[in-house]
């Protein structure tokens, strides 16, 4: 007889917002200053941004109205920071 680990089951949908450790929007503003930081603005996208972070690419689209957006919002808070 053998037995597995017990099988989690995760609902439908996304994860509550109190699940998170911090919100997502810190998050991908944090992974867009580092990945920015590291391969300068021609060179950073989205998928790199969303890979950092921990996330799909899809989720920038969602929580900023667009890349542009995103950056500008990362580099106030490199700057003010």
């Amino acid at each position: 007889m053998t037995t597995s680990a017990p099988k989690t089951h995760r609902g439908r949908g996304r994860p509550r917002g109190d699940s998170l450790k911090r919100p997502i929007k810190e998050e991908l503003i944090d992974a867009t200053v580092r990945i920015v930081g590291e391969n300068g603005t021609t060179d950073s996208s989205s998928v790199l941004v969303a890979r950092e972070a921990g996330v799909q690419p899809s989720t920038i689209n969602y929580n900023f109205t667009s890349w542009a957006h995103l950056i500008a919002h990362a580099g106030w808070a490199a700057y003010c920071d």
